[in-house]
């Protein structure tokens, strides 16, 4: 197994902006701040990926049981706790209580529409599943699956990542290569790995938003979900991004090539601090 891994957070990074992606992972200088949007994600993928497990494990009556708004709430609380003990308080009691708020809503949608999503017609094959896959020589493409499941009836697997918003995805998002290239790569990773057929793995997004417009002439529901395209094409789309990214970014021996930074593109973006000098 090749020593040297990326990831997709890699990947995503170097088609937002290749200046960021070497600074950040080539010269190592990457720093990761807490904030309370990455506190309640966490929460928020314990708390469903306890319930599921519950769920398959035993029965869909005794996962009803659990108090998710408790949950959530000890969840919530003991991560700002571990973090704010790191690096310093970095929210408020106020904020706290108002992500935990709609949390607590997101979850009582959850649960009244979860058959829609997860049914007595589904296993679970996985939760928080690592793929671990060599992509060329001396390097490996890493990555956690949030969750898996079988349909019974037809044994169609279905890859689910789950994702915390403030709003939810519009159709730009839904559209942008950098958020829905996550699931293309698992699929083909994980067919690989379980050496299953690519033909029986469908993928999907379930967006949790915390906030939704109670004035919208339409009703607005908590959770969204997204099947983003995932067939040959895509995949195999995807699948040369991802070669000409190894191709650029490092060397034969999986280590990260230094000298890209001498024709390094920029991004897109004019107001990237990153690659966009003040004048």
């Amino acid at each position: 197994m090749a020593e040297n891994s990326i990831s997709y957070s890699q990947f995503s990074m170097y088609m937002s902006c290749p200046i960021r992606w070497y600074n950040d992972y080539a010269l190592n200088k990457r720093v990761f701040e807490q904030s309370i949007h990455t506190i309640f994600g966490t929460a928020m993928h314990e708390v469903l990926q306890n319930y599921l497990t519950v769920m398959y494990s035993t029965t869909a009556k005794k996962a009803d049981e659990i108090d998710l708004a408790s949950d959530l709430q000890g969840r919530l609380v003991s991560l700002y706790q571990e973090s704010a003990a790191k690096t310093g308080h970095f929210s408020t009691p106020e904020e706290l209580q108002s992500f935990y708020q709609d949390g607590v809503e997101i979850l009582k949608y959850f649960k009244s529409k979860r058959r829609q999503h997860f049914s007595s017609h589904h296993e679970l094959l996985g939760i928080e599943t690592e793929l671990s896959v060599d992509i060329v020589k001396n390097l490996r493409f890493r990555g956690f699956v949030d969750v898996i499941i079988r349909d019974k009836r037809d044994g169609r697997i279905t890859i689910i990542d789950l994702k915390t918003s403030t709003r939810g995805w519009n159709k730009y998002q839904k559209k942008d290569h950098k958020k829905t290239a996550q699931l293309v790569l698992y699929k083909k990773f994980y067919a690989q790995q379980f050496n299953v057929d690519e033909d029986l793995i469908d993928v999907e997004y379930i967006i949790l938003r915390r906030q939704i417009n109670e004035d919208s002439e339409w009703p607005m529901k908590r959770i969204q979900t997204f099947a983003p395209a995932n067939g040959k094409p895509t995949v195999n789309k995807i699948g040369k991004l991802l070669s000409e990214f190894i191709d650029d970014a490092f060397n034969d021996d999986g280590t990260y090539n230094m000298d890209l930074n001498i024709d390094i593109p920029k991004c897109k973006d004019k107001w990237c601090k990153y690659c966009r000098k003040p004048k």
